[in-house]
C-alpha cells in the first residue's frame, strides 16, 4: 500500500528491534532541515522499495543492520546524507537515485558482505568544493562490493573530491564497472586509501 508523509518535522520512520518488515511505494516529503526521512537500528530482513525522500539532513539511516534492503529509492535535496548507514552486513543498495544531495550521497562505516549496485549519482557532493564522495566507505569495512553504477556531474561549481572513496582501514573491497563522468570530481574517480581493495 502507498504510504505518504508530509511537512515532517521530526523523524518520519523510525523502525528498532524489528525483524523482516517490507515498506512499499511511499512519498515522504518536504522534511525539515534536521529531521531523517527512515531511521533504522537494531534490526534485520527490513525492506524499502519504491519510496521518495525529499529533503531533510539524512535520507535514510541504519545502525546495526542486517539484511537492509534499499531498492529503487529516490533520494534528493538531503543536506547531509542520502544514505548513512554504521554497521551493515549483507545488504543492498539497489537502482536507486541520488540527486542534489549536498556532502555524502551514500556513506557507510563497518560495512561488510554489503552490494552497492546500479545507481544512478546527479549533482551532489556541493555543500564544500573538493571535501567529499559520492559512495564513503570507511571504519573496518572488507568484502563490499560497488559496481555498475552512475556518476553525472550538475549544476553546482562545485565538485566532489572523489566519485568513489575507500577509506584507510578498508581491505577486499571490489569496485567495477563504474561510470564516473570526470568532471563530477576534483581529484581522481576512485581513492583506494588504503591500497588494500580491489579496483577494476
Amino acid at each position: 500500500n502507498f504510504f505518504e508523509l508530509d511537512d515532517v518535522r521530526l523523524q518520519a520512520v523510525v523502525i528498532s528491534n524489528s525483524d523482516s518488515l517490507v515498506f512499499k511505494k511511499g512519498n515522504i516529503g518536504t522534511l525539515r532541515s534536521n529531521t531523517d526521512g527512515v531511521f533504522v537500528s537494531n534490526s534485520r530482513s527490513l525492506s524499502f522499495s519504491n519510496v521518495f525522500v525529499n529533503g531533510g539532513a539524512r535520507g535514510v539511516v541504519g545502525q546495526n543492520v542486517k539484511y537492509f534492503m534499499l531498492d529503487s529509492l529516490n533520494l534528493s535535496n538531503q543536506a547531509l546524507y542520502g544514505v548513512k548507514i554504521d554497521s551493515a552486513s549483507n545488504s543492498k543498495i539497489l537502482n536507486s537515485k541520488f540527486e542534489y544531495i549536498a556532502q555524502y550521497p551514500v556513506h557507510m562505516l563497518n560495512a561488510l558482505d554489503n552490494l552497492i549496485q546500479v545507481n544512478n549519482f546527479t549533482g551532489n557532493c556541493f555543500y564544500t568544493h573538493n571535501t567529499y564522495a559520492q559512495v564513503f566507505m570507511g571504519g573496518i569495512s572488507s568484502n563490499n562490493t560497488i559496481s555498475n553504477n552512475t556518476v553525472q556531474n550538475g549544476s553546482h561549481s562545485n565538485k566532489s573530491k572523489y566519485g568513489i572513496w575507500l577509506a584507510v582501514n578498508t581491505y577486499a573491497n571490489s569496485v567495477t564497472s563504474n561510470l564516473i563522468d570526470p568532471i563530477s570530481f576534483s581529484a581522481s574517480a576512485v581513492f583506494d586509501e588504503s591500497g588494500n581493495n580491489i579496483i577494476y
